[in-house]
């Protein structure tokens, strides 16, 4: 996998750059909405919970900061979760006139579609840096820790967009049964809420969420300036590992019969 991904390295890119700048092709104001939309989601969120309802949460070390910045810090990392594993498991589906005449392996279509994702996180976590300082939450050294966090939660959806991509090709039904799914894990998550504010059974319940360490490792850093500590980092680690493992796994059994139904 890994000599295959290195081999397309430039394929990937290539073609996750130009899936974002043709995202919105055709329209006047083009690759610039992918910077409104999220923006206009940051604007609202924060004229809502700090202008009309002014929330305050205090975490670690009497850290206090608008309820906004906190549910915003849970929500973008969540949207490059969702859409990298929504965009994965219909990768070779949306790919198969090349898979029939090209001999690329499946996974890189996979590795593109968390790429493209991952470019649109980045805009994300641009306008949420952007967000925090303006809310008086300033930038720190630690911040860097987000990177090996993201890049674990990367690997993690490259792993179950592998997966979910080579049943989707038996199972079409499972291309509108993951968005639901996604859906409700959203809810089991604090991402739209404090943990706090969670009933127990659902705090419970939030454990496993395989999302919920990394949101747990992204607000430590970001909100609280405080690394994960190392057994957090050994279950994002794992996670990202198994959903790796499993998708290849999966990818293995299937592959001898994945250009017949496609």
């Amino acid at each position: 996998m890994i000599r295959a991904l290195y081999q397309y390295r430039r394929y990937i890119v290539s073609n996750s750059l130009n899936d974002l700048k043709n995202r919105y092709a055709g329209t006047k104001l083009g690759f610039l909405w992918n910077v409104i939309h999220p923006f206009t989601m940051v604007a609202v969120m924060s004229l809502v919970f700090s202008g009309i309802m002014p929330v305050r949460v205090r975490g670690e070390h009497s850290t206090e900061f608008s309820l906004a910045l906190y549910l915003t810090s849970g929500l973008i990392p969540w949207l490059f979760f969702t859409e990298s594993v929504g965009r994965g498991s219909t990768a070779l589906l949306e790919s198969a006139h090349f898979l029939k005449k090209l001999p690329i392996p499946e996974e890189v279509f996979v590795a593109k579609a968390a790429f493209t994702s991952l470019l649109s996180f980045l805009i994300l976590l641009l306008i949420l840096f952007t967000f925090s300082t303006v809310m008086g939450h300033m930038p720190a050294l630690i911040w860097v820790g987000l990177i090996p966090v993201t890049l674990l939660l990367l690997a993690m959806v490259f792993g179950l967009g592998l997966f979910f991509a080579c049943m989707n090709l038996f199972f079409r039904d499972l291309g509108q049964i993951v968005p639901v799914v996604l859906q409700v894990m959203m809810w089991l998550a604090p991402i739209l809420y404090t943990e706090e504010a969670a009933p127990r059974l659902l705090r419970m319940i939030s454990v496993v969420n395989p999302f919920a360490p990394f949101l747990s490792g992204f607000r430590s850093i970001l909100l609280y300036y405080t690394m994960p500590d190392p057994s957090q980092w050994a279950v994002m680690a794992a996670l990202a590992a198994g959903a790796i493992a499993f998708g290849l796994v999966t990818l293995r059994r299937v592959r001898n019969d994945l250009r017949d139904v496609l």
